[in-house]
């Protein structure tokens, strides 16, 4: 299987066409705790589901074609698209979300 995981490496960002990360990967890649980035991406998840908003629309999907974890009664994909990466970057503080200035 190709690589679809973002990296950044000596100030060079990698971006695979077809990006799918899981929340492990997406924590890692900004720097931040697991359950950090699993927090934020469940917010933007539920902003979507409760809200007319861009991310109703499908602005940050879900990758639903492979495996998916249950949680209670909600279903979610274990991996996530190019979509999500950018919202959680928006919404993390973290010192490899932030531009160097």
């Amino acid at each position: 299987m190709e690589n679809r995981k973002i990296r950044i490496e000596n100030a060079v960002i990698t971006v695979p066409s077809k990006t799918k990360m899981n929340i492990a990967e997406i924590a890692d890649l900004f720097g931040v705790y697991y359950h950090t980035a699993k927090k934020h991406i469940r917010a933007i998840e539920k902003q979507r589901s409760t809200k007319r908003s861009v991310v109703k629309s499908g602005v940050a999907g879900q990758d639903y074609s492979g495996s998916c974890t249950c949680e209670d009664s909600k279903i979610y994909p274990d991996y996530y698209r190019l979509e999500m990466v950018i919202s959680v970057a928006f919404q993390l503080q973290s010192a490899c979300s932030e531009p160097d200035i």
